[in-house]
């Protein structure tokens, strides 16, 4: 069976495609292979072979679903992968290879309202609550919302390793999908 924390990739391993038919709710019955060769902490990687759906879930359906189904991280952002995240002030949240996670999606209750704001025409968030300031990229396909309420489950996972312009090191930055 494969979760709501997997990271689903076509048969040959690459990411799926703006057309791929699977979406956020829908339940299906999918045959997958493990990816041969996964690079921590994108452990949760399988490669689609084929898949029917099953079923569709939303609102509180899926919510409900989620709540009895998988695990929730309740409290700070700094608690998400294992207390692993660099929240530098202010700046995009990440790890790096110093303290890799054995996970690279997770649920999370937020403890905090989560404020949209858009950087170098992408869409962001930003957790606020002393000392800990973070922001990280809305990658879901939702419409944003202004703000998403403290207490509201959000499904967030860590980007690919990636050395951006300024930095001599590579590191996996946090990322929001969606909110339930």
């Amino acid at each position: 069976m494969v979760g709501l924390d997997a990271y689903l990739l076509t048969s040959t391993g690459s990411n799926q495609p703006g057309t791929s038919p699977y979406q956020v709710g829908q339940i299906w019955n999918l045959n997958y292979l493990p990816k041969n060769t996964v690079t921590p902490p994108h452990v949760e990687d399988v490669m689609l072979q084929s898949g029917s759906l099953h079923s569709n879930l939303a609102g509180t359906d899926l919510q409900n679903f989620i709540l009895h189904n998988c695990n929730i991280h309740n409290g700070s952002i700094g608690g998400l992968f294992g207390g692993a995240l660099h929240t530098p002030d202010g700046h995009a949240a990440y790890i790096d290879s110093q303290n890799i996670p054995n996970h690279s999606v997770c649920f999370w209750r937020t403890d905090e309202d989560l404020d949209h704001f858009t950087s170098f025409d992408k869409d962001k968030y930003r957790y606020f609550r002393f000392p800990l300031n973070a922001c990280f990229s809305y990658v879901g396909t939702e419409p944003v919302v202004n703000v998403i309420p403290a207490g509201t489950i959000v499904r967030m996972s860590l980007a690919r390793w990636w050395t951006p312009p300024e930095a001599d090191s590579e590191a996996c930055y946090l990322q929001l999908s969606g909110w339930y």
